[in-house]
């Protein structure tokens, strides 16, 4: 997924002529799965993404919002469920104090600092990230201190992007937005998930976002439905559940997809199997163990229990 995107509704968006069907298309072609609308103070064209997109592309409805701190302003990205809509974003810009005449527009200025930005998100029913933290307007970037500090340790925050994953330098140094966010620092004392988003930067201007931005930065996310819970999980369990683009490969293995008995006392009972890890749970006496020794002689392997061989 690509859980940072410019639509038109952002007054830096440099084709004005892009719908929403071209611009669902571009995120298909380039393989997403799911896509964050963020865009600068604004929720306007959310609605009609979700609308282009149908059951092809899972759309987050979020913004990037421009709060006090650093030097200009911090980037705050919300996102909020895919069941939610340009109303309720617009619902969180105006808690905010922002006024209708002020979205879409980079420089909009919420007169909140970060962690207050974060937890009217919260209470909103939203997910707050860091937006590209090692650059500009960035938290690690523009913020020092005790300031940054209190930012990152603020267990709403839920996670952070990060632009410097292939900066070897950074990397030899333990400095990449990672590198600072993986629970050794004796300054934050937490861990943070960082995943890549593109942002998309257009090809021809710069400052200006574009279509052929699209996915130019994503991360590979590991969960059951493409939701805000889900996407909570991995920020919660990022080692397990979130790779960048260039470091995800797949691979695919045979499964077994299910069980079922035939015949005797069990006669009609099936198992059926989840596609990654399964772990057999039940109380004693559930039939854990009856169901592993029938998996052993369907797959002709033979029990290791006597009576059960028998």
């Amino acid at each position: 997924m690509d859980l940072h995107v410019h639509t038109p509704a952002s007054k830096c968006f440099g084709d004005k002529s892009v719908t929403a069907e071209r611009f669902v298309q571009e995120c298909l072609n380039r393989g997403l799965s799911g896509v964050a609308i963020t865009d600068h103070n604004s929720g306007s064209w959310i609605d009609q993404i979700k609308a282009a997109a149908g059951e092809r592309l899972v759309v987050f409805p979020g913004a990037e919002i421009t709060c006090t701190g650093g030097k200009e302003g911090i980037h705050i990205i919300a996102l909020l469920d895919p069941s939610c809509g340009r109303t309720d974003i617009e619902g969180i810009l105006a808690a905010l104090g922002l006024k209708p005449g002020e979205f879409g527009e980079s420089s909009s200025l919420v007169q909140e600092n970060p962690i207050n930005v974060i937890d009217i998100i919260h209470k909103r029913g939203g997910l707050s990230v860091l937006a590209h933290a090692n650059s500009s307007k960035g938290a690690l970037n523009d913020m020092s201190g005790q300031q940054r500090i209190k930012l990152v340790k603020f267990p709403l925050l839920r996670a952070a992007e990060g632009t410097d994953f292939q900066n070897t330098d950074l990397q030899a140094r333990h400095r990449r937005v990672v590198d600072l966010l993986d629970g050794t620092d004796p300054s934050y004392e937490r861990k943070l998930a960082v995943y890549q988003a593109s942002d998309n930067p257009s090809e021809k201007t710069s400052g200006e976002h574009g279509l052929a931005g699209i996915a130019s930065r994503c991360a590979y996310f590991k969960l059951d439905r493409i939701n805000l819970d889900g996407l909570r999980q991995c920020f919660a369990d990022p080692d397990v559940r979130i790779r960048q683009d260039y470091e995800c490969s797949t691979s695919n293995y045979p499964r077994v997809k299910s069980v079922r008995i035939t015949g005797g006392f069990l006669d009609g009972s099936e198992a059926v199997f989840h596609e990654g890890l399964n772990s057999i749970l039940g109380a004693k006496g559930a039939g854990k163990s009856l169901l592993v020794e029938f998996l052993r002689f369907g797959l002709d392997q033979p029990s290791i229990n006597e009576d059960s061989r028998a």
